[in-house]
């Protein structure tokens, strides 16, 4: 009888961020490494950036790399101005990217 390893029990729920427009952004419930590494890298640059303007376009940057991940959507830096002006917005979706990122590391199915 053939072992069968069910990795899809591996997957975890998305992550859905509603906008204050009501747009819906749907994060998989499963991200690439290529992805987490360009979190850290982000964040980094995020931590390094001189003055609030450097810090706010790297916030907005790190967004617009979360949001992305929504296949269905096609976004880019204007719409996350435009949409996404309160530094709050910004902050709560890096944060639970951040935790989204952080639950699929540590699933207890591993």
């Amino acid at each position: 009888m053939a072992k069968i390893v069910d990795l899809s029990v591996l997957v975890q729920e998305p992550l859905i961020f509603t906008l204050p427009n009501k747009e819906e952004f749907r994060i998989p419930g499963e991200v690439n490494t290529d992805f987490v590494l360009k979190m850290y890298k982000q964040q980094e640059e995020l931590q390094k950036a001189d003055g609030f303007e450097a810090q706010l376009k790297g916030l907005q940057s790190i967004v617009l790399t979360i949001l992305q991940l929504d296949k269905s959507k096609n976004i880019n830096l204007k719409y996350i101005q435009e949409n996404l002006c309160d530094i709050r917005f910004l902050r709560v979706i890096m944060e639970e990217m951040m935790k989204h990122i952080n639950e699929i590391q540590n699933d207890e199915n591993l």
